[in-house]
Formats: structure tokens, sequence, C-alpha cells
């Protein structure tokens, strides 16, 4: 819809078009007092005559509520992502949304880093393992259990 039709806090209904489906190019024109629904295709070019508000033709009435901002529901090409700037920069951990990213950018595979095994021991004749009774002089081997949390916590194996 164009903007301009929405009533300055009131509400306002407008005649929708038509449907306008993702991947394909919509044919609609937006006039105004109509609608056009969007499933993420292609925004449409506006007309600046007005629209005779006809029903005809399974057109139907769609009621829209004050408030609405400029935009609100629109996406840029570049707003995203930049041409000739990193979609993720290296060394950075992925995420399940890294790769719908990566996917999206028709990327089918990437270059990757393992995960950092670490391994450590714990010496000295004073620890004990933790649920065991200290004797005189013992203390419990908490750093293998500190040690062990910050390594998976930095998304080592």
């Amino acid at each position: 819809m164009r903007h301009d039709d929405l009533g300055a806090g009131e509400p306002v209904t407008l005649t929708e078009i038509g449907t306008a489906y993702a991947g394909r190019n919509s044919r609609a024109r937006l006039e105004w007092g109509v609608r056009a629904r969007h499933d993420g295709a292609v925004m449409p070019k506006t007309r600046h005559r007005r629209h005779p508000g006809s029903r005809q033709c399974g057109r139907q009435a769609c009621h829209h509520s004050s408030g609405q901002e400029r935009g609100q529901n629109r996406r840029l090409a570049g707003e995203d992502l930049q041409k000739g700037k990193p979609a993720l920069r290296a060394g950075r951990m992925l995420r399940p949304a890294d790769i719908g990213l990566i996917a999206s950018l028709g990327i089918g595979e990437v270059s990757v880093r393992r995960k950092l095994k670490v391994a450590f021991f714990s010496t000295g004749d004073e620890l004990v393992s933790v649920g065991k009774k200290l004797k005189a002089g013992d203390v419990y081997d908490s750093n293998r259990y500190s040690f062990g949390a910050c390594s998976r916590a930095l998304g080592a194996r």
C-alpha cells in the first residue's frame, strides 16, 4: 500500500487488488486507495492517480489501523549486507543463522577450522577427586572443573 493512503491517526479501508508472491514479478500497480498482499515479492511501482475503488473482479476491502509508519514492513536492497563488505568475518564461530546467511548467498561450501581440542592433567599429591573424603593437607581438584567449564564456554572440546 502507499503510505500516503493511510489516514493521519484514523483507520482506513483499502481495496485489495491481488497478491504478489516471492520469486514472481508483480504486475500490480499501486494506485491511490488500493493495496496488494505481498509475500516477499519485489515492491510494485506506484501510480499517482486515484483508483475508482471498484469491488468488481474479486477485489475486497481491507481495513488498516492507525499508527502505521512509512516503510515499517519493507526491506531495502543493501540494508543488511553491503557490496564489497564481508557478510561474516573470518575467525567467527558459525552459528545456525550464519549457515542460513551463507546459503542465502548461494555458497555451498566454506573453509572452516575445527573446534579446538583441549586436554589438561591435574598433578599433585594433595589433590583429591570431588566426592572423596579429604585427609589433612588435601584439597579437592577444583581446577579440573574450572578449566573444563572455561574450555567448553569458549567452544573447545
